[in-house]
């Protein structure tokens, strides 16, 4: 179905951790990644001493950005994409 982890930014403080996760299109829209997501986290900040989540998503990826705000995660930047 897929993957789904914590992961540190090589070099970077322990208790932050980047949220990522792969799905197979099967399972695509169906709360699959809400899912996960919520359970890795409060997992994370129960039990891994992470204290700060943070994700990438591109743009135009509605449906991601959709489930990181069902998280409760907010906006904090966005990076423009060269298209050259």
């Amino acid at each position: 179905m897929g993957w789904c982890c914590p992961r540190q930014l090589r070099g970077g403080p322990r208790e932050e951790a980047g949220l990522g996760y792969r799905l197979r299109r099967p399972a695509w829209g169906r709360g699959y990644a809400t899912e996960v997501s919520q359970a890795l986290l409060a997992k994370g900040f129960a039990r891994l001493g992470i204290r700060m989540v943070w994700a990438e998503t591109m743009t135009v990826n509605h449906p991601l950005r959709n489930v990181k705000e069902k998280l409760g995660m907010t906006l904090a930047e966005s990076i423009p994409h060269r298209t050259t």
